[in-house]
């Protein structure tokens, strides 16, 4: 029972490792350039960019023969401080379109802002 515990556990932190290098960094890095795609779009556009970051870190660590866990390790951690220096605490900013009252989250209220991705709805 012990080892299923430990294996379950290193499962969600690999998982949680790996959402974080794909995703979470070039959703950092990529903030501005992303801003105008949909939500699936930014998702894939995410998942390419760290793969393909990890598999060019991994060749280029091999080509210069220095490819070793310390420097994999920095390889993929510079980007992570690099974004979170960019974007200390990902403040919750109001774009126009979206309004983070509760009013417009409520459809059987007429009043505020309606929520909407692109374009917004007919009343």
């Amino acid at each position: 029972m012990q080892m299923k515990a430990i294996i379950i556990s290193q499962l969600i932190g690999m998982t949680i490792a790996y959402a974080v290098l794909m995703l979470a960094v070039p959703a950092m890095a990529f903030d501005r350039r992303l801003s105008g795609h949909r939500v699936m779009e930014r998702f894939f556009l995410c998942l390419v960019t760290g793969n393909c970051y990890v598999i060019l870190l991994v060749l280029l660590l091999s080509l210069f023969r220095i490819c070793n866990a310390f420097t994999l390790l920095a390889g993929l951690l510079l980007p992570l401080f690099i974004s979170w220096k960019r974007h200390p605490l990902f403040p919750l900013r109001e774009r126009p379109g979206i309004s983070l009252s509760s009013s417009a989250v409520w459809p059987g209220e007429p009043t505020g802002r309606r929520v909407s991705g692109r374009g917004s709805f007919p009343p």
